[in-house]
């Protein structure tokens, strides 16, 4: 991947005796240990497929297979059960792309207050996917030849596979390769 390499100095908070811990603190050891993780991924695996996430095409419905991805920022996208989706209506040629998503969940009452909407927060944050068609393959000028897939550093989706339409019927392309993390 040479010439590829992005990087900034990691900063990670150090603890002391006597030390105020503020919510601030707490957030930069996690934005710590995720960018080494994304970082990792990034310079040694790359990114793209690692395992499964296969697309199948079966009366009007597209069929993604579980697996695991990489995306350009090294995000982790696990997709554990298989995902069906209708077929588009519209197009010639469409792409099935998976996106890291992070939705926050488990809403908790701040201290002191009731349990309206207004006072509670939420107290985790889910990391999951987005399976979409789109009409432009996000990965198109990422390499692929035999130097491999060069992740830009920049958070999108990743490309499972090609569909084009023949006799009002989509079809996945099978001569498509999708980007695969090593």
């Amino acid at each position: 991947m040479s010439g590829s390499f992005q990087c900034h100095p990691l900063k990670r908070v150090r603890y002391f005796a006597g030390q105020i811990i503020t919510p601030e603190d707490m957030a930069e050891e996690q934005r710590y240990f995720r960018e080494k993780a994304r970082r990792h991924n990034r310079s040694l695996h790359g990114f793209g497929v690692v395992d499964g996430l296969e697309v199948v095409s079966k009366k009007r419905t597209l069929r993604v297979s579980p697996g695991f991805a990489l995306d350009c920022a090294g995000n982790e996208i696990a997709v554990c059960e298989a995902v069906e989706l209708q077929e588009p209506k519209d197009g010639a040629e469409l792409y099935v792309v998976l996106s890291y998503q992070e939705v926050e969940t488990d809403p908790v009452p701040l201290t002191g207050s009731g349990t309206t909407a207004a006072e509670m927060q939420n107290s985790r944050i889910e990391e999951g996917y987005e399976v979409q068609f789109e009409k432009n393959d996000p990965c198109a000028d990422h390499g692929g030849g035999k130097s491999g897939w060069h992740p830009c550093g920049e958070a999108h989706g990743v490309t499972l596979a090609r569909l084009v339409r023949g006799r009002n019927k989509w079809k996945v392309d099978r001569d498509y390769k999708q980007p695969r993390a090593h």
